[in-house]
């Protein structure tokens, strides 16, 4: 296999893995999962709007569709907030595991690092 294959499989498997982080969150996590009805709801009820995420030549806003434009891009930033929070925990979770199996964390500091993780879960 090719460097450019290697790369290209690592970044299929990344991607695979954030669409997994996705449908992960949107049945575990209820704020995010709220964010993206709110989304998915404005679009229908709003046609111009839902037309700027469809088309590179939006035209006609007014007002209202400016405001709801904004709220639908806040909710796709906090979104990837939490898919980044997520993302850095899980990660930091598997490093802790992989620093245990090669004995780099020793049973002394496994319950303070499991508290430490545990705080860290209770924030997402």
């Amino acid at each position: 296999m090719s460097k450019i294959e290697a790369l290209a499989s690592i970044s299929d498997c990344f991607l695979e893995y954030l669409s997994n982080l996705e449908v992960e969150l949107m049945n575990k996590n209820e704020d995010y999962k709220a964010m993206f009805r709110d989304n998915f709801d404005l679009q229908e009820e709003n046609e111009k709007v839902r037309k700027i995420f469809e088309s590179t030549n939006p035209k006609g806003l007014d007002e209202n569709d400016c405001e709801i434009l904004i709220h639908i891009l806040d909710n796709l930033l906090s979104m990837k907030f939490i898919e980044q929070q997520n993302l850095f925990l899980q990660g930091s979770v598997q490093t802790i595991s992989l620093l245990k199996q090669v004995g780099l964390i020793n049973y002394t500091n496994e319950e303070k690092v499991n508290n430490i993780l545990k705080n860290m879960m209770k924030d997402i």
